[in-house]
């Protein structure tokens, strides 16, 4: 496998796994009965707000969920800068 098509494994592992952790989420708020405005479910960051206001009246942690998912948009985020890089033939 050329370097192109890991980097294009690694852009849709990435995607993927960035909106399986948002679905995820989305469910565990949904099934806690979580107050949630259905337009800004999309809006990055906005399950994570809604998740830390959960666990902070529930007194849990919420710093491995959200560096985690951090994590994953850093990921993204890279995969897709080295791609047009790839692309734009400076790989």
């Amino acid at each position: 496998m050329d370097r192109q098509g890991g980097l294009f494994i690694w852009l849709g592992a990435s995607i993927f796994l960035l909106l399986s952790s948002q679905a995820f989420l989305w469910i565990f708020l949904h099934r806690r009965r979580v107050k949630m405005r259905h337009f800004f479910i999309g809006t990055p960051g906005y399950l994570d707000f809604k998740y830390i206001g959960w666990c902070r009246e529930h007194e849990r942690g919420y710093l491995t969920i959200v560096i985690v998912r951090v994590v994953l948009a850093f990921s993204l985020i890279l995969a897709i800068l080295l791609i047009q890089k790839a692309l734009k033939g400076g790989a």
